[in-house]
């Protein structure tokens, strides 16, 4: 059988003279690169070969008619949610919304029938609290407080029979399974291109990312939106940047986050996703909300998730129930105290090799010294080991990297997808810790040495326990990290202790607690108002107790006219 390969590998001798997109494009068509008919093109069954960069840089030019005659198999869970470090423009806000715009965002008909899916499923259950019953509720309490005098005796009957049905709905919503049905947030827009029908200026935003530095700094984005990703912020930070509002140290923070859709896979004759724990990724947690039907492959075997460990015993090890995370790790004292903590804990057999996984500013291949100097047979790891077999030979392993998102990204995914904080944690650290610990000696079942594993987080360990059997061979032990690992708590310096009050400062303090109201109910204001209501709105935010119109600025040639009258 045929076998193409369109890759752009750093190792390859000949360097390809068009892009891995316009290669596919191309092949697909039957055409060569530059356009002509292709004489030597494959018309019979064949295997092409690319990366996931290719496939999503192909997401909005997947030839439709050829496209039909291809199945699509990915090996491994595809990145669907983009995010990156907040945008810090405080003075340069102008670079942002020249070109972009925000925008009220629906949700798409496809996650509107799984919406009402759920609806008229939890409807029939029973078990659904609506909005229509809310405001039913509170219509039968205000006829009952009314009395019969307030109204007619059959009203005031049909109130206490219909509160007494809701009341009991209630109670059983409430016990029963929560709400996953998607709402629209109204805290969040979506971030579009002010000029959608020119999308060659986005792509020279980002082909001049290496000649502007500014192009370079917001490249992400045009990426992003050249790939039919969705791209989302919160409405008031990004009013406040727009308008210049903020004085304080997060002046011009801007934090963008987006998501892939699966809009593109439509159209292939199959569609095919590999994975291991495929319903505990981002990617099903998503798309399942947005109307994808995921069912078992008929063409692959499908292979049992329970790892048979035979007459090895797994020892997993975790140290902290806090939530493991970068700030953590620089209160407790750096990378050092932990990897000292480990090897005083005596869970780590020194004779023998360990695979150790850290943050990238903590150590890496090229420069080990820092876990060196503490077990000095440890072999770091990359972050991505999927589909390497150099390592089934291990039999130790500790893992110290944090891959937590930046907190913005995280309330985003809590309020646009109702996925929950400790669920996005398992998505991302639970199931990198499972594929780097299934590259050991747990993938040869010949084996027949126990496994040690460390692990950060305790929810993680006992998340893992699920995954291997028997159960009663694995064990999950804590490491006392008490002198180590510091409690969380409120971050800064420790409060000072208050003054005496005086009449001053307390009608200072209930100035500055009128302010801060004021603020935030402008803030609210604004995020009711609708988009195209907001470019035009003049009013700002209010600094004090007070709200203030911004004046527009008088132009250079009526400063120069009141220059002329002053001097005579």
């Amino acid at each position: 059988m045929p076998v193409v390969e369109y890759t752009s590998r750093e190792d390859e001798q000949r360097r390809h003279k068009y892009t891995t997109t316009a290669l596919l494009r191309a092949h697909m068509c039957g055409l060569r690169p530059d356009g002509k008919p292709d004489s030597r093109a494959i018309t019979v069954g064949h295997l092409v070969f690319i990366s996931h960069e290719t496939m999503w840089r192909m997401t909005a030019i997947w030839p439709w008619p050829e496209k039909q005659s291809f199945e699509l198999i990915v090996d491994e869970e595809p990145d669907i949610v983009l995010t990156r470090a907040p945008f810090k423009l405080r003075n340069s806000f102008f670079v942002i919304s020249n070109w972009l715009d925000v925008a009220w965002f629906e949700y798409s008909p496809m996650a509107r029938r799984a919406r009402a899916a759920r609806q008229n499923a939890a409807s029939e259950a029973g078990l659904k609290w609506t909005q229509r019953d809310a405001k039913m509720e509170e219509w039968c309490v205000h006829i009952l407080r009314g009395g019969i005098a307030g109204s007619s005796a059959g009203d005031y009957a049909n109130a206490e029979v219909t509160l007494e049905r809701l009341l009991k709905k209630k109670a059983e919503a409430e016990m029963g399974a929560p709400d996953l049905t998607p709402h629209p947030s109204r805290n969040y827009v979506q971030v579009v291109p002010k000029d959608p029908d020119h999308p060659e200026w986005i792509k020279r935003r980002v082909e001049m990312k290496g000649s502007d530095d500014i192009y370079e700094y917001l490249e992400p984005l045009g990426s992003w939106l050249l790939q039919d990703a969705c791209l989302f912020t919160d409405v008031v930070p990004w009013l406040r940047v727009l308008r210049n509002l903020d004085l304080g140290y997060d002046k011009g923070h801007l934090t963008i986050s987006a998501f892939r859709r699966p809009d593109f896979l439509d159209g292939f004759k199959r569609v095919t996703l590999m994975s291991a724990l495929m319903k505990h990724t981002m990617m099903f947690d998503i798309w399942d909300q947005l109307g994808v039907n995921f069912r078992p492959s008929e063409l692959i075997d499908i292979a049992v998730p329970i790892i048979d460990l035979g007459s090895r015993v797994l020892s997993i090890y975790w140290i902290t129930d806090q939530g493991w995370s970068k700030r953590l790790r620089d209160r407790s004292g750096g990378i050092g105290k932990v990897l000292e903590l480990i090897k005083k804990a005596r869970v780590i057999d020194e004779r023998s090799v360990v695979c150790v996984q850290t943050n990238k500013d903590d150590a890496s291949e090229n420069d080990p010294r820092v876990v060196l100097s503490h077990f000095p047979r440890a072999r770091l790891l990359p972050h991505n080991v999927r589909g390497q077999n150099q390592f089934r030979g291990f039999h130790q392993m500790i893992h110290t990297a944090a891959f937590n998102s930046h907190t913005p990204d995280i309330r985003w995914i809590e309020e646009v997808f109702d996925i929950s904080s400790d669920t996005q944690r398992i998505a991302r650290t639970g199931q990198v810790i499972y594929q780097t610990l299934m590259r050991l000696s747990l993938r040869e079942p010949s084996s027949t040495q126990d496994v040690s594993l460390v692990v950060m987080d305790k929810d993680v360990a006992e998340w893992l326990v699920q995954w291997f059997g028997p159960r009663e061979q694995v064990e999950v032990i804590e490491i006392d990290s008490s002198g180590t690992v510091v409690r969380k708590g409120r971050p800064g310096r420790p409060k000072l202790p208050e003054p005496p009050p005086t009449t001053v400062r307390r009608r200072a303090a209930e100035r500055q607690r009128k302010s801060r109201a004021n603020r935030q109910a402008a803030a609210e204001e604004l995020v009711r108002k609708p988009a195209e209501k907001m470019r035009r709105e003049l009013t700002a935010l209010p600094r004090g107790g007070r709200r203030r119109r911004l004046r527009p600025r008088p132009s250079a040639e009526k400063y120069t006219i009141r220059a002329r009258q002053k001097a005579g």
